[in-house]
C-alpha cells in the first residue's frame, strides 16, 4: 500500500467508524514512535481518520481502481 491508493475498508472498521461507504484514499503514512512504525492517515466518507498499519494485512481490504487510475500509472512509467 502507498499514499494515494484507494482502498474499501473492512466491514469491523466501516462498523466502528460509522462509515456509509468504507471507501478511502490513503493520504500520509503517519510516524509512531513504538513497534508499529506507523498509522494511515485516510480520507473517508468526507472525514479524515486514522487507521493502524494493520489494515494492510487485512484480507477484507480491497484495492479499488478508478478508471483513470491505470492510465496515470502507464503515464508515470
Amino acid at each position: 500500500m502507498r499514499v494515494g491508493d484507494l482502498i474499501k475498508l473492512p466491514n469491523g472498521c466501516r462498523k466502528h467508524w460509522e462509515l456509509p461507504t468504507g471507501i478511502a484514499l490513503l493520504i500520509a503514512k503517519l510516524p509512531r514512535n513504538d513497534s508499529l512504525e506507523y498509522d494511515w492517515k485516510v480520507l473517508v466518507d468526507g472525514r479524515h481518520i486514522e487507521l493502524g498499519r494493520q489494515i494492510e494485512n487485512d484480507p477484507e481490504v480491497a484495492h479499488m481502481e478508478p478508471c483513470w487510475y491505470s492510465e496515470l500509472k502507464e503515464s508515470e512509467e
